[in-house]
Order: C-alpha cells, then structure tokens, then sequence
C-alpha cells in the first residue's frame, strides 16, 4: 500500500491505500484468469479462431467510480483480440460507445444490423464516433436524473435532481465502500483538502464542464 499513488480526490489514509492496493490486486488476479482461459484456448487449437472481447461492465469501485458520471466510473475497458482482421498492438483513440460493441460482434459475424440500432461497428474504416451519452438515474434506493455527454477532450453533465448529493448515504456504497466512510469522517473534522470535499458537498452543480485533456481528474468546472 505504500506504493500506491492515489487520485487527488481521495484522502490519503492507510485504510484507503490498502483498499486500493486490494483493488489493483483484483486487476491483477483478473489478468491471470484471462491468461488461464488463453492458454486453455491455445491447448485445445482454438485461440487463432476464436474473438476475444474483454470489456468492464462499468468502472472501478470506488469514490467517484461505479455508479457516477465522472471517467472513473464510465470509462471501462476494452481490448480485443481478433487475429483474422485486427492486427496485434493498435490503439484506437476513437470514442467508443458499449453499444458499439453489439454493432461490431454482429459485423464481425457478417450479420446486417437492424435498422434500430444505434451503434456502429468500429471495425468499419468509416467508424466515427463524435461524442457518447449516459445517464444515471435510480440506483437501487437512491433516486437520481443525470445526463452527460463525452467527447474524446469535454465533458458536459446536467444533474437535474442537483439537490441529491453524490454521498447519499445509498446502502450498497455502506457496505462495500470504506474510503466513504473514511472520508466522511475527516470531511466533518475539516480534514479533506478542496478537492476530496467535492464529493461531499450538499448539493451537486446544476451544471458541468469539464476539459478531460486538462483537467483529467474532473476537478475543474
């Protein structure tokens, strides 16, 4: 834990590093199961056919992360490992939206979209993505109404329930975030610098703007 670099917005404390240092060990422990799979593909003949697509379903789990509309909580992963059409070790700086991804299996498939779908293949050379939308809204007992709109430099966030705070006190976060509970603490003892008290303002800005090239950590409206 003492290694671990934490984010501006979180409070440096021992309880937290070591939350975090078990979070990058998930991310390590995940990277070996993927391994295992790659190699069971490789044993049975199968990995040179096979796609392999590895996504989050949404981001990390923590102060700012699963659940908000900030990049720690909407920017996921995504790899994937095709050798029949993609060549090894590219980088693709495109926007991607997650409903992109059904639009690429189904071309990857030579399968013709239905007319209603809103996402593009992005294996097309004509694949361009200007900007994505999210939402948040009900989150198990904690009602909400957020919108945003990303781009590959901005970010734009309207939060009409701006009266909801983004410490609602939501009973999954109880249980299984303690840097929540750390923070608060200190946040009452006056103990947060400018920029870990922003998560426990009363009430959210109405409006948001963030320059993500700038400004990465959203710090900055």
């Amino acid at each position: 834990p003492d290694s671990v670099v934490l984010p501006p917005y979180m409070a440096d404390h021992p309880d937290i590093r070591m939350d975090w240092a078990k979070y990058l060990d998930q991310m390590e422990y995940i990277d070996n199961e993927v391994g295992m799979i790659i190699q069971d593909l490789k044993n049975k003949g199968m990995y040179e056919n096979t796609v392999i697509i590895f996504i989050g379903d949404n981001g990390r789990c923590n102060i700012r992360g699963k659940g908000y509309l900030f990049e720690p909580g909407l920017h996921i992963p995504l790899i994937v490992y095709w050798p029949k059409s993609i060549a090894p070790n590219q980088v693709n700086a495109n926007v991607v939206s997650t409903t992109d991804i059904t639009a690429t299996i189904l071309d990857m498939a030579g399968v013709k979209p239905p007319e209603y779908l809103t996402g593009s293949s992005f294996l097309k050379d004509d694949f361009s993505r200007e900007f994505v939308y999210s939402a948040r809204d009900l989150w198990d007992e904690v009602m909400e109404k957020s919108r945003s709109i990303s781009t590959n430099r901005f970010k734009y966030i309207r939060n009409d329930m701006d009266w909801t705070p983004y410490d609602a006190h939501q009973a999954y976060l109880e249980f299984y975030r303690p840097a929540v509970h750390i923070m608060r603490k200190l946040n009452f003892s006056g103990k947060l610098t400018p920029e870990q008290k922003l998560f426990f303002e009363l009430t959210k800005p109405k409006e948001q703007l963030f320059d993500l090239q700038n400004d990465p950590d959203e710090l900055i409206n």
